[in-house]
């Protein structure tokens, strides 16, 4: 499952002040300087704007523009819901008792359940909605409970009907 990260206001703003300093070398007209200026623009440009969050059997990978960084759910002790210095509410991934990333999809709740369903461990802190996930989380054993009594009724019925035939 692929998640996207927020676009907050002040990104898009800093990608076009970058932009904008890699016009400087222009003026002066120096050929190596305006190259390596677009290059490193470009590169810090991208690394802002395309970041994803994949969540693969029990792998989470963090992609921001060309650097990857993969880490094991079950390893993951809990999650720190925080607020951004733009306020945006960002997600602190703490593994083995350090902050190990800081993410911000746009699927927050998605993204939160994901990793929950794949290691129920996970500990949820500084959250006015932690109650709303915690809630969350029961219905999901609820539902879980619910489909393996689901099966069972048809494993009965198909027996019941082979039987009777």
């Amino acid at each position: 499952m692929v998640f996207k990260k927020k676009i907050s206001v002040s990104s898009i703003f800093i990608s076009i002040i970058l932009f904008l300093i890699a016009l400087i070398p222009l003026f002066i007209s120096n050929k190596y300087l305006i190259i390596i200026t677009f290059i490193l623009a470009f590169l810090i440009i991208v690394n802002i704007m395309f970041e994803r969050y994949t969540i693969k059997e029990h792998f989470l990978t963090i992609r921001r523009g060309f650097f990857k960084n993969t880490y094991n759910i079950f390893e993951i002790e809990q999650i720190n819901m925080t607020k951004s210095i733009e306020g945006n509410s960002m997600l602190e991934i703490v593994s083995k008792g350090k902050l190990v990333e800081k993410v911000s999809p746009i699927e927050e709740r998605e993204f939160i359940i994901t990793l929950i369903r794949i290691n129920p461990k996970i500990k949820l802190n500084n959250s006015n909605r932690l109650r709303e996930f915690e809630k969350v989380t029961n219905l999901l054993t609820s539902q879980e409970k619910l489909n393996n009594m689901q099966n069972k009724v048809h494993k009965i019925a198909r027996y019941i009907k082979v039987w009777y035939i």
